[in-house]
């Protein structure tokens, strides 16, 4: 008697976790992490909105680990990690990076959140900062998140971490300098119920300058799109059933099946 399985139903849940987790997208316009390996400041991007400095990898010959105890992540890893608990995950350092003013960002795979959270990079200042997030769902309805800081450089309660080392572009290369007033802020936002169970496409922002996006997380409140298998490969020898299907972005699947034993 052989067994065999046959495939009757099959669907598959997204399960949400209780972690934010990164969301991948598109839409970073400029270059302002400069890497550490045969690398200067005037090789990125000129993004005049942070005033011409850059965001230096941890190990650049600039950072004076005694004065700036927060450097971006190695390029290996890219895992910048909050003092909120909160694992953002970066951009590529040898490409653009940073999401400005005017910028859309448009998720790889979309997907329904419960909450945002965003980590700002940004140059300090004394003055008023205004931070503004338009979503777009699926269904063409949109939310406009608004956030305002009366004193980038004086207010703490949203630091990520402590000051974040920096680099000056300009003729006179790698200064070893990390910056005035540089805290990276991450800024949390509980979607309203109603939005939960939308579909997130394109988010758009409107920052000030001296401000900049360097990543995006969410947690999930669905499984967003509808999940497709794309291939069933059942392996009678090895007793074996392999199923492939496009990620929605969900922490982990639920998978109902049916055996039929003949």
């Amino acid at each position: 008697m052989k067994n065999k399985v046959i495939m009757t139903a099959l669907s598959a849940a997204a399960s949400c976790g209780l972690q934010a987790d990164p969301i991948s997208g598109t839409g970073f316009s400029a270059d302002a992490i400069a890497e550490k390996e045969g690398a200067n400041p005037d090789e990125v991007t000129d993004y005049g909105g942070l005033a011409r400095w850059v965001f230096a990898e941890e190990g650049s010959p600039s950072i004076d680990t005694t004065a700036a105890t927060v450097a971006v992540p190695d390029s290996v890893d890219r895992t910048f990690l909050t003092d909120f608990g909160t694992a953002f995950s970066l951009q590529p350092y040898d490409q653009s990076n940073i999401l400005v003013s005017g910028d859309i960002f448009t998720l790889d795979r979309p997907a329904a959140y419960s909450n945002l959270q965003f980590l700002i990079f940004g140059i300090g200042g004394n003055g008023v900062d205004n931070f503004q997030a338009t979503i777009t769902f699926t269904d063409a309805s949109t939310r406009l998140l608004v956030f305002t800081i009366n004193d980038w450089q004086a207010s703490r309660d949203y630091n990520a971490t402590n000051k974040i080392a920096i680099a000056r572009r300009g003729a006179g290369g790698w200064n070893s300098y990390f910056g005035p007033g540089v805290f990276p802020r991450e800024i949390n936002y509980d979607l309203p119920e109603e939005d939960q169970s939308k579909v997130i496409q394109s988010i758009e922002f409107t920052l000030n300058d001296r401000l900049a996006v360097s990543a995006i997380n969410g947690t999930g409140s669905g499984p967003g799109v509808n999940l497709a298998v794309t291939d069933i490969v059942y392996d009678q020898n090895a007793g074996s059933l392999t199923l492939t299907w496009l990620n929605t972005g969900a922490a982990s699947y639920l998978v109902k099946y049916s055996t039929i034993w003949s």
